[in-house]
């Protein structure tokens, strides 16, 4: 008997239909004489069109914002002199993958899940939401762009301090003027320019914090805290700062020769 004719018997309400194969149905059956049941409809999967930059960690796509940044995410990039070609879109990754992610595509900012307190999505590299808090983003800024690590010593108070800066002559001037930490004799004893200036700030200070003197001094007319002044002599500073720039290429390296003099 062919395939295609073959019948078969069904029991449905006392009454036997007798229902045939279609030919190329996959054993989906039809009745003869009317539809006893339906064979219900498969149903069309539709996948929507991303649009591109949209895929899987990678950077928002800057033609048309709108298909991923909402009005106010848009305002608020503006307002910090970013475009939504800063914005790296870690929307269905771990943090773990959008934290890589980001870093190595060179982008500011990370369009994430939203926050607990306002809902808003964009982050900082860290994670944290940039829209909440904008000193994060500031931070983050000043954390990963160009300047001069400096080391910086006052003989009246035998201290030091290590900071960045994007131009050495107006900090050593802000840094007599302000009298930081209660202090107008400051001098540079070592500058060198590096990619990374706040993280390599951080990493030295973080080898250093053992040596840390907290002091609270008047600017402006309120009370400031000096968090980055040190007790111990140049050369352990220098050799602190030294491993945090690591392999990093740095130029205009200068130390001052009155560096002696700041051995405590």
């Amino acid at each position: 008997m062919n395939v295609h004719s073959q019948t078969r018997m069904r029991q449905c309400d006392g009454k036997i239909d007798r229902r045939r194969r279609a030919p190329g149905s996959n054993g989906n059956v039809r009745t003869r004489t009317g539809p006893v049941w339906v064979v219900p409809k498969r149903e069309k999967k539709c996948y929507r069109k991303l649009p591109r930059g949209a895929e899987i960690g990678g950077p928002v796509e800057t033609g048309r914002p709108n298909r991923m940044l909402n009005r106010d995410e848009i305002a608020f990039l503006q307002s910090q002199n970013l475009t939504a070609g800063d914005v790296y879109d870690g929307r269905k990754q771990a943090a773990s993958a959008w934290k890589a992610g980001v870093r190595a595509a060179g982008l500011t900012v990370v369009l994430g899940t939203p926050c607990h307190n306002g809902g808003h999505r964009l982050r900082t590299r860290s994670g944290h939401c940039a829209q909440c808090d904008t000193s994060k983003l500031s931070y983050q800024k000043r954390h990963h762009s160009p300047g001069y690590v400096y080391i910086a010593g006052s003989r009246s108070a035998m201290l030091l301090k290590v900071g960045t800066t994007i131009d050495i002559e107006q900090r050593t001037r802000n840094l007599r003027n302000q009298a930081y930490g209660g202090f107008c004799d400051w001098v540079m004893l070592f500058t060198a320019k590096v990619a990374n200036g706040g993280k390599t700030e951080g990493e030295a200070i973080r080898r250093l914090k053992a040596f840390r003197v907290l002091r609270t001094y008047a600017k402006d007319g309120s009370q400031q805290e000096a968090a980055e002044m040190l007790r111990t002599s140049f050369t352990k500073a220098i050799n602190a700062v030294a491993a945090a720039m690591g392999k990093e290429n740095s130029t205009e390296l200068w130390k001052s020769p009155q560096w002696r003099d700041f051995e405590f």
